[in-house]
């Protein structure tokens, strides 16, 4: 297979950071949308209140969608050899 002299390879950075803040906005919204809802009735404890949720599960899709967009940049360099 031949590579077009004009191919360049992704830049791994902001495939990674795009993905980052694409996923924190993501949780964002699921949390702040009422999606995840009240939690079911169980063992009293700790009650995380709702910036603590934010702020748990909008970086939890940050990490995820940002390994999702490495293995998306990855791909396409290998695509580009």
């Amino acid at each position: 297979m031949t590579v077009p002299e004009n191919a360049k390879s992704p830049n791994f950075a902001r495939f990674i950071l795009t993905g980052a803040i694409v996923g924190f906005v993501f949780g964002a919204v699921l949390v702040l949308s009422g999606v995840l809802g009240p939690e079911a009735p169980g063992p009293t404890g700790y009650e995380y209140g709702p910036t603590d949720g934010l702020g748990i599960v909008s970086l939890f899709f940050a990490a995820i969608f940002a390994l999702v967009a490495a293995v998306i940049a990855v791909l396409i360099d290998r695509r580009n050899l």
